[in-house]
């Protein structure tokens, strides 16, 4: 977030200069890109599980474990604020990334690699392959190395990667075909870290 805002205006100028954004659309998702980072930092040490006591003499730790290696197909509206979308709660979550990112617009997510380069984010933890998403999807619905799949493309690329991944049960989330407003409330938070992360649970007895 703070490298982000260290760069503002380099961003700003880069979504005018591409996307034919006004100063007042650039600055806007370029301020929610920013906040969403923060929004997602805050998130990243508090979903970690639960504690249940049923009433069997027994305790159930509920922990949240990374899903492993997940495919994110980035749109191509708001490239920026969508990219870092679908990436942080990948990351939040502990999860590796291998991004494909909007094919109109490629150059916005080199700008954010560059800043993630400086914040310390692990090494291989973001895997950014650029190119047609429809021609990656056949290729990463197919992966048997791949945990999930988010498919925020056409109609089209969803059935697709539904169609290929049948063979090794990849977890499929998509938005069905349909825009997604990336600058609402439910563009955050809570169901996208449980997309994210799997449940596991743990069965303790304790007591008499």
């Amino acid at each position: 977030s703070e490298n982000l805002s260290l760069r503002r205006q380099e961003l700003e100028t880069r979504l005018q200069q591409l996307l034919g954004y006004s100063s007042n659309e650039s600055r806007q998702e370029v301020d929610s890109t920013i906040q969403r980072c923060f929004h997602y930092a805050a998130w990243a040490d508090k979903y970690e599980g639960t504690l249940h006591q049923p009433p069997q003499g027994l305790l159930v730790p509920v922990l949240n474990e990374p899903l492993g290696v997940i495919g994110l197909i980035c749109p191509d509206e708001n490239p920026m604020l969508s990219f870092l979308s679908l990436l942080l709660p990948s990351l939040a979550t502990g999860n590796r990334s291998i991004v494909i990112p909007s094919s109109s617009y490629p150059l916005i997510a080199n700008d954010l690699i560059q800043v993630m380069e400086t914040s310390d984010v692990p090494a291989g933890a973001v895997n950014l392959i650029s190119g047609n998403p429809t021609e990656m999807i056949e290729t990463l619905a197919a992966h048997e190395d791949l945990d999930g799949l988010w498919v925020f493309g056409t109609e089209e690329e969803v059935r697709k990667a539904r169609r290929l991944s049948t063979s090794n049960l990849k977890r499929i989330w998509s938005n069905e075909g349909q825009v997604v407003d990336w600058y609402s409330p439910a563009s955050q938070g809570r169901d996208w870290l449980r997309q994210a992360s799997q449940i596991k649970n743990i069965w303790v007895p304790f007591g008499e």
